[in-house]
């Protein structure tokens, strides 16, 4: 009877041990394609709003250049793995170029409805 319970206790603590990383995507683990996917809306997002007339064909190549160039950073940064500062530095450049976009978006009246421009 002792060693059920001893197992039962034991395979308990280990489900409770892995059910917060198996909630995680990917195990807890940081993974590049994650990057990548967001990388593939922000090309999309300036797309967008290069065709509302939001952002013009310079600024357009610019952000998509720049977004390639990010992705390009996070290949070079995910060989050998993720450093904390190495993801943080991915995210903080995508958050950059989201700004960018939603600034020049904004800056045309888009998102506040009826002609709202700043």
């Amino acid at each position: 009877m002792k060693k059920l319970v001893l197992a039962l206790a034991a395979a308990s603590a280990l489900a409770a041990v892995a059910a917060p990383a198996a909630a995680q995507p990917h195990g807890g683990r940081y993974d590049r394609h994650e990057r990548y996917d967001r990388a593939d809306q922000l090309m999309w997002r300036i797309e967008q709003a290069e065709r509302r007339g939001a952002l013009n064909a310079g600024a357009a190549s610019w952000l998509r250049r720049e977004v390639s160039n990010t992705q390009r950073l996070a290949w070079r940064y995910g060989r050998d793995g993720f450093s904390q500062w190495e993801r943080q530095d991915i995210d903080r450049r995508y958050d950059q170029l989201a700004r960018r976009v939603d600034r020049d978006d904004r800056r045309y009246g888009y998102g506040y409805g009826n002609g709202y421009r700043r």
